[in-house]
Parts: C-alpha cells; structure tokens; sequence
C-alpha cells in the first residue's frame, strides 16, 4: 500500500487528457515510481516542476540521476509527451490538408446522391477538426483523434514525392 496521495495523483495522470502541467514537493524517489508508471497512460502533460529536486539536480548534476532515477525516469516521460507535442504542432498544416480528403470522403460514401467533393470541404471545418483533436478535450477530441490520425496519413501520402515507389503488397501466387 502506497501512499494514498501518490496514489491519488498516479490516478490523474492515468486518466487525465488535460493536464498539461504539474507542480511536485516531493523529495523521495520511491514516490516518482508510480508516477512514472501512471505516466504510459498519459500523452498531456508537458511541464514538470519540482523546484527543490530541481535546485539539487543544478548544484549536483553528476549524482543526481544516481540518487534519484525514479524522478529523472518522469522528467523523461514529461520530455516525451512534450515533444510528441511540438511535433503534432508542426504537422497540424498537414493534417489540416488531409482532413479536408477524408471528410470529403465520408461524406461522399454516407450520402453518395450529394456526391460532397474535397473542394466542398471547408477549410474551417478542417482546421476545427484539427483544433479540437490538437487540446485533447472532451468528447469530440476521441472522434477527432481518429480522423486526425487517418488525416495526416492522407496528407503524406499526397506529399510523398512522385519518384518513390508506391509499397505493395507481395504477390501471394
């Protein structure tokens, strides 16, 4: 049995898809542990503080991971999640390209009579979309997500140059 406000907080960063940022006091290692494991749950939060491990980490660099590598093993998963982060930032301009191929295509497959083409697919709507999957809020961010993936998949696929091979599927005879 561990201590219930780490348990507590491991149960937030299990199931938050909000917290971007934390603020520890906590001094002993054993204590990051579950953090750390509760931390292959969530892909939100980006910014770790701990200002006393953080004093310690600068004036005792070289001992610092020795003494405490449950923290530093969280502090990774932070940098993980941020960087996955600045890299979805920098691909939303794809996505948004894709998301517009994709809606027109479900939308032409769900009412084939109004036959909606990707032109007809508003650039808002794709940039909404993307916005919304872009915070990890609430319930439209879980669909959106979906057809976020599926969008950015689409869009390199348009941007992949014209002399790389197309991969095929070996021939089963």
């Amino acid at each position: 049995m561990g201590d219930p406000l780490i348990n507590a907080l491991a149960t937030v960063l299990e199931s938050s898809a909000t917290l971007v940022s934390l603020k520890l006091d906590i001094t002993t290692d054993w204590a990051f542990e579950d953090l750390t494991e509760a931390m292959e749950h969530n892909h939100s939060l980006r910014t770790l503080s701990n200002p006393r491990l953080e004093t310690l980490r600068s004036t005792n660099p070289d001992d610092f991971g020795g003494l405490y590598p449950h923290y530093v093993a969280l502090t990774n998963c932070v940098e993980r999640n941020r960087r996955e982060w600045e890299r979805w930032e920098n691909s939303a301009p794809f996505i948004e390209g894709g998301m517009r191929v994709i809606l027109g295509r479900m939308a032409a497959s769900q009412l084939p009579k109004y036959a909606i083409s990707v032109e007809r697919v508003h650039n808002d709507i794709a940039g909404y979309a993307t916005q919304i999957a872009k915070k990890m809020i609430g319930k439209d961010a879980m669909a959106v997500t979906l057809l976020n993936k599926l969008a950015h998949e689409e869009g390199m696929r348009v941007l992949k140059p014209k002399n790389e091979p197309e991969k095929t599927q070996p021939d089963a005879s």
